[in-house]
Protein backbone atom coordinates (compact mmCIF):
# COMPACT_ATOMS: atom_id res chain seq x y z
CA UNK A 1 0.00 0.00 0.00
CA UNK A 2 2.87 2.55 1.12
CA UNK A 3 4.27 2.04 -2.94
CA UNK A 4 0.71 2.90 -4.38
CA UNK A 5 0.84 6.88 -4.05
CA UNK A 6 5.19 6.95 -5.45
CA UNK A 7 3.81 4.81 -8.03
CA UNK A 8 1.10 7.44 -8.77
CA UNK A 9 3.64 10.30 -8.86
CA UNK A 10 6.39 8.67 -10.71
CA UNK A 11 3.67 7.29 -13.42
CA UNK A 12 2.22 11.31 -13.08
CA UNK A 13 5.92 12.91 -13.43
CA UNK A 14 6.62 10.66 -16.49
CA UNK A 15 3.21 11.78 -18.33
CA UNK A 16 4.38 14.93 -18.09
CA UNK A 17 7.50 14.80 -19.12
CA UNK A 18 6.11 13.19 -22.25
CA UNK A 19 3.86 15.63 -22.98
CA UNK A 20 6.96 18.16 -22.36
CA UNK A 21 8.66 16.01 -25.26
CA UNK A 22 5.71 16.53 -27.30
CA UNK A 23 5.60 19.94 -27.10
CA UNK A 24 8.96 20.75 -27.36
CA UNK A 25 8.69 18.22 -30.56
CA UNK A 26 5.85 20.55 -31.73
CA UNK A 27 7.52 23.68 -31.37
CA UNK A 28 10.62 22.80 -33.67
CA UNK A 29 8.08 21.75 -36.22
CA UNK A 30 6.19 24.73 -35.81
CA UNK A 31 9.32 26.97 -35.64
CA UNK A 32 10.71 24.76 -39.05
CA UNK A 33 7.28 25.55 -40.73
CA UNK A 34 7.52 29.09 -40.05
CA UNK A 35 10.78 29.40 -41.15
CA UNK A 36 9.93 27.32 -44.70
CA UNK A 37 6.81 29.74 -45.41
CA UNK A 38 8.99 32.95 -44.76
CA UNK A 39 11.26 31.45 -47.64
CA UNK A 40 8.48 30.48 -50.12
CA UNK A 41 6.00 33.05 -49.40
CA UNK A 42 8.27 35.65 -47.71
CA UNK A 43 5.29 35.89 -45.00
CA UNK A 44 5.49 34.28 -41.42
CA UNK A 45 2.72 31.79 -40.47
CA UNK A 46 0.97 34.45 -37.86
CA UNK A 47 0.97 33.22 -34.39
CA UNK A 48 4.18 31.51 -34.12
CA UNK A 49 5.97 33.72 -31.63
CA UNK A 50 2.67 34.09 -29.31
CA UNK A 51 2.02 30.27 -29.23
CA UNK A 52 6.02 29.80 -28.87
CA UNK A 53 5.74 32.32 -25.93
CA UNK A 54 2.72 31.43 -23.85
CA UNK A 55 2.41 27.57 -25.13
CA UNK A 56 5.15 25.17 -25.87
CA UNK A 57 7.48 27.17 -23.56
CA UNK A 58 5.82 27.00 -20.71
CA UNK A 59 4.98 23.37 -21.16
CA UNK A 60 8.73 22.72 -22.02
CA UNK A 61 9.85 24.48 -19.19
CA UNK A 62 7.83 23.16 -16.35
CA UNK A 63 5.31 19.74 -17.44
CA UNK A 64 9.03 18.01 -16.90
CA UNK A 65 10.05 19.36 -13.49
CA UNK A 66 8.57 16.79 -11.12
CA UNK A 67 10.55 14.32 -13.65
CA UNK A 68 13.89 15.95 -13.34
CA UNK A 69 13.31 15.96 -9.45
CA UNK A 70 12.76 12.32 -10.01
CA UNK A 71 16.22 11.72 -11.29
CA UNK A 72 17.54 13.99 -8.78
CA UNK A 73 19.04 16.01 -11.88
CA UNK A 74 18.40 19.35 -10.95
CA UNK A 75 21.23 21.64 -10.89
CA UNK A 76 22.66 21.61 -7.56
CA UNK A 77 26.09 22.91 -5.69
CA UNK A 78 27.49 20.21 -3.50
CA UNK A 79 30.97 21.80 -3.73
CA UNK A 80 30.44 22.23 0.88
CA UNK A 81 28.30 19.10 1.05
CA UNK A 82 31.18 17.13 -1.48
CA UNK A 83 33.44 16.23 2.08
CA UNK A 84 30.36 15.44 4.46
CA UNK A 85 29.69 11.94 5.75
CA UNK A 86 26.32 10.20 3.88
CA UNK A 87 24.26 10.74 7.22
CA UNK A 88 24.62 14.49 7.70
CA UNK A 89 24.54 14.68 4.18
CA UNK A 90 20.99 12.56 3.92
CA UNK A 91 19.80 14.99 6.49
CA UNK A 92 21.09 18.14 5.08
CA UNK A 93 19.00 16.88 2.04
CA UNK A 94 15.92 15.97 3.82
CA UNK A 95 15.77 20.39 5.14
CA UNK A 96 16.77 21.33 1.33
CA UNK A 97 13.57 19.03 0.17
CA UNK A 98 11.37 20.12 2.86
CA UNK A 99 12.75 24.04 1.81
CA UNK A 100 11.83 23.38 -1.81
CA UNK A 101 8.74 21.37 -0.81
CA UNK A 102 7.04 24.66 1.07
CA UNK A 103 8.34 26.94 -1.91
CA UNK A 104 6.51 24.89 -4.35
CA UNK A 105 3.45 24.84 -2.10
CA UNK A 106 3.23 28.34 -2.21
CA UNK A 107 3.97 28.64 -5.87
CA UNK A 108 1.32 25.93 -6.73
CA UNK A 109 -1.09 28.64 -4.59
CA UNK A 110 -0.30 31.73 -6.52
CA UNK A 111 -0.41 29.60 -10.04
CA UNK A 112 -3.90 28.20 -9.25
CA UNK A 113 -5.15 31.81 -7.97
CA UNK A 114 -3.41 33.52 -11.10
CA UNK A 115 -5.15 30.64 -13.52
CA UNK A 116 -8.23 31.13 -12.27
CA UNK A 117 -8.23 34.88 -12.37
CA UNK A 118 -6.97 34.75 -15.95
CA UNK A 119 -9.66 31.62 -17.12
CA UNK A 120 -12.21 34.19 -15.38
CA UNK A 121 -11.44 37.38 -17.57
CA UNK A 122 -10.74 34.80 -20.47
CA UNK A 123 -6.78 36.33 -21.09
CA UNK A 124 -5.76 37.04 -24.39
CA UNK A 125 -3.14 38.50 -26.45
CA UNK A 126 -3.50 40.55 -29.78
CA UNK A 127 -2.09 38.62 -32.86
CA UNK A 128 -2.09 41.07 -35.38
CA UNK A 129 -5.26 42.93 -34.09
CA UNK A 130 -7.52 39.20 -33.70
CA UNK A 131 -7.46 37.80 -29.96
CA UNK A 132 -5.66 34.49 -29.49
CA UNK A 133 -6.94 32.98 -25.93
CA UNK A 134 -4.03 32.62 -23.65
CA UNK A 135 -5.53 31.61 -20.29
CA UNK A 136 -5.45 27.97 -20.68
CA UNK A 137 -1.25 27.80 -20.68
CA UNK A 138 -1.73 29.06 -16.74
CA UNK A 139 -3.47 25.83 -16.01
CA UNK A 140 0.12 24.01 -17.63
CA UNK A 141 1.90 25.54 -14.89
CA UNK A 142 -0.67 24.19 -12.57
CA UNK A 143 -0.05 20.75 -14.14
CA UNK A 144 3.75 20.94 -14.06
CA UNK A 145 4.32 22.91 -11.07
CA UNK A 146 1.49 19.93 -8.90
CA UNK A 147 3.83 17.07 -10.70
CA UNK A 148 7.01 18.81 -8.48
CA UNK A 149 5.37 19.26 -5.49
CA UNK A 150 4.11 15.56 -5.56
CA UNK A 151 7.42 14.49 -5.66
CA UNK A 152 8.49 16.35 -3.43
CA UNK A 153 6.22 14.82 -1.14
CA UNK A 154 7.34 11.22 -1.73
CA UNK A 155 10.58 11.74 -1.55
CA UNK A 156 10.21 13.69 2.13
CA UNK A 157 8.56 10.73 3.03
CA UNK A 158 10.69 8.46 1.95
CA UNK A 159 13.74 10.35 3.04
CA UNK A 160 12.19 10.58 6.59
CA UNK A 161 11.63 6.78 6.92
CA UNK A 162 15.01 5.75 5.40
CA UNK A 163 16.42 8.34 8.13
CA UNK A 164 14.59 6.89 10.49
CA UNK A 165 15.56 3.57 9.87
CA UNK A 166 19.58 4.70 9.72
CA UNK A 167 20.00 3.16 6.21
CA UNK A 168 21.82 5.30 3.84
CA UNK A 169 19.97 6.48 -0.22
CA UNK A 170 20.60 8.78 -2.65
CA UNK A 171 17.49 10.65 -3.56
CA UNK A 172 17.32 9.55 -7.16
CA UNK A 173 17.02 5.78 -5.32
CA UNK A 174 14.03 7.18 -3.18
CA UNK A 175 11.67 6.77 -6.39
CA UNK A 176 13.61 4.23 -7.90
CA UNK A 177 12.85 1.32 -5.37
CA UNK A 178 11.09 1.10 -2.01
CA UNK A 179 12.66 2.59 0.48
CA UNK A 180 12.04 -0.38 2.55
CA UNK A 181 13.95 -2.60 0.19
CA UNK A 182 17.01 -0.83 -0.37
CA UNK A 183 20.07 -1.68 1.70
CA UNK A 184 22.01 0.98 1.58
CA UNK A 185 25.24 1.01 4.12
CA UNK A 186 25.08 2.26 7.49
CA UNK A 187 26.99 5.44 8.06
Amino acid sequence: MTRLPALAASTFAKLLAYLSCLALLVMALHVTADVVWRALFNTPILGTLEIGTHYYMIAVSFLALGYVQMKDGHVAVEFVVHSMRMRPRMVLEFFALLITFVFSLYYLYYSWVSAMQKTRIGEYVLVHSEPMTIWPSRWILVVGVFGFSFILLIQLFRLARTLWQGRVVRVAELMATEAGTNTGERD
